[in-house]
């Protein structure tokens, strides 16, 4: 973590580790496309590490710097893929200065014994036990995919958040990131006494949806259909039943739904992950955890 106190600035690293070919560069690839929900200040930059030239992107994340707007601050989150293929001393370099991790893991069976190696020996460079971390379970709609408890077992037994994936397809791509911007601000504001809120959080109740927000930890009574608009929610529940006449750019992100319907699928553009619907008009498999709708619904499981 970098503080720059000129221009307020608090710049963090989120580093992408995986072997080759799990999708790290396809899901930075795909952080431009999220401008509602986050300010891209570079992209296509290069970090040499010596041996190896890195894709990178900074951005700015609307729902973190709301967190300490009060203190005139904002956060910079540089992203960057850490190469699993370059020498030890560049991979050394590469996660020099990470303040959180995404693993891409490659769902793919035959390929958990080189993945549980790479986590090995990643780790044992970082040498930082308390580095907040996310599980993106990449290449999903693949037939050679292990088992998910599988992967969970072998590779996340701390239980870190895990989200299903096709990055390919765009797919759980912003579900990890958001949520590892998520738990990265949460420690540094814990770790920074002069930007912890004095108000402690609690659960709000909503009966309207205005475009262009973040919603957390809020309960949704909605009365009449809704249209969402660049629009985030993380650990939201909405009660009774939600219709949403439209979805435009919008995510959701641990959230209960005790009845769901979407009237314009066709022209609606949202991701859900590590959702619980209880009832949902647009499909029959309820129990699906992670889907993109995109003019229709694509599940993985």
């Amino acid at each position: 973590m970098q503080v720059n106190f000129a221009k307020k600035e608090i710049h963090l690293q989120i580093k992408l580790v995986g072997i080759p070919l799990s999708g790290k560069t396809t899901n930075i690839s795909h952080l431009p496309a999220h401008t509602p929900h986050h300010k891209v200040v570079q992209k296509g930059g290069i970090i040499d590490t010596g041996r190896k030239r890195i894709f990178h992107c900074k951005l700015q994340s609307r729902k973190a710097n709301n967190k300490i707007k009060h203190h005139n601050y904002k956060y910079i989150f540089t992203i960057h893929y850490v190469p699993a293929t370059a020498h030890n001393s560049s991979r050394s370099t590469a996660l020099h200065g990470a303040d959180a991790l995404i693993w891409i893991i490659d769902s793919d069976k035959n390929k958990l014994a080189q993945q549980q190696q790479e986590q090995t020996d990643t780790l044992q460079m970082l040498n930082n036990n308390d580095i907040p971390q996310v599980f993106q379970w990449n290449f999903r709609d693949s037939p050679a995919k292990e088992n998910v408890d599988t992967l969970q077992q072998a590779l996340n037994p701390q239980n870190y958040p895990a989200f299903l994936a096709s990055a390919p397809q765009n797919i759980g791509v912003f579900p990890c990131l958001y949520t590892c911007i998520d738990q990265l601000t949460q420690k540094h504001i814990q770790q920074t006494p002069q930007f912890r809120s004095p108000i402690k959080e609690q659960q709000q109740t909503q009966h309207k949806i205005i475009s262009g927000n973040d919603y957390e930890n809020c309960a949704f009574y909605l009365d009449t259909p809704q249209q969402v608009q660049n629009c985030s929610f993380y650990n939201c529940t909405f009660r009774d039943k939600t219709i949403f006449s439209k979805i435009t750019n919008s995510f959701f992100i641990y959230c209960n739904f005790a009845n769901l319907e979407i009237q314009n699928t066709e022209d609606s553009t949202a991701e859900f992950a590590s959702v619980s619907i209880q009832h949902f008009a647009n499909h029959t498999h309820n129990e699906c955890t992670t889907f993109q709708l995109h003019s229709s619904i694509t599940c993985l499981t």
